[in-house]
């Protein structure tokens, strides 16, 4: 099965969410890298309906973390496949490592 979403790296600033990829253009005064897409997690109606900014920032990370968690996750799972314990291998440590950066 192969993943069908922007590939990373996202990156987050505040409650945006965008993701970077390489200019294969490679035109004059273009930067080495373009906008992919962006998006804002945002309220959909001010408080006391809307999540407050420090849940809009916590679920933007999440959003960003999402290629990070995906190929950690894939990893693991690659192992666990062929036999091995998922706990003792590197692929754990990268996974744990992504959903802790995700879960700040």
């Amino acid at each position: 099965m192969s993943a069908k979403f922007t590939p990373g790296r996202w990156e987050r600033i505040g409650n945006k969410v965008f993701a970077l990829t390489p200019n294969d253009r490679q035109e004059p005064g273009w930067p080495p890298e373009i906008n992919r897409f962006g998006c804002y997690v945002q309220r959909e109606n001010r408080e006391p309906c809307g999540a407050p900014d420090d849940e809009l920032e916590a679920n933007a990370r999440l959003i960003a973390a999402a290629p990070d968690l995906y190929a950690a996750l894939r990893e693991v799972l690659d192992d666990w496949e062929a036999g091995h314990k998922a706990t003792e291998t590197p692929s754990f440590q990268r996974a744990l490592n992504a959903y802790q950066s995700a879960a700040q």
